[in-house]
C-alpha cells in the first residue's frame, strides 16, 4: 500500500511541476526552428526515426510521465503485497504439513 500511495504522490508532483514550468513550444517565436533536424532525421532514418522520435517526444510530456509513474505503481504494489516471503495465513513454525 505504501509503493501505492508513494507512487502517486510522485506522479502528481512530477505532473505538477511539469505543467507549471516554462514551456518554450508555446512560444510562438520557437515554431519552426526543428525543421533541418526533421528533414534530416527523415533522410538519415525514415520512418522508424520519425516514429522513434515521436515517442521520445511522448516520454517527455508531463502527462505520460504521470502515467507510467502511477501505472508502475499500479501494478507493483499487488506484486510486492503477494510476495513469496509473507505468508497469507497464521502458520506455526513447529508443525510441519
Amino acid at each position: 500500500m505504501v509503493i501505492l500511495v508513494l507512487g502517486l504522490t510522485a506522479a502528481g508532483i512530477v505532473y505538477w511541476l511539469g505543467t507549471h514550468s516554462a514551456a518554450l513550444a508555446d512560444d510562438p517565436s520557437m515554431q519552426g526552428f526543428n525543421k533541418s533536424e526533421k528533414r534530416q532525421m527523415a533522410l538519415l532514418y525514415d520512418k522508424q526515426g520519425a516514429l522513434i522520435e515521436d515517442l521520445a517526444n511522448g516520454l517527455k510530456q508531463p502527462g505520460t510521465r504521470a502515467f507510467l509513474i502511477a501505472s508502475g505503481a499500479v501494478i507493483l504494489t499487488p506484486a510486492v503485497s503477494t510476495s513469496p516471503g509473507r505468508p497469507h495465513h497464521d502458520v506455526d513454525p513447529g508443525v510441519e504439513t
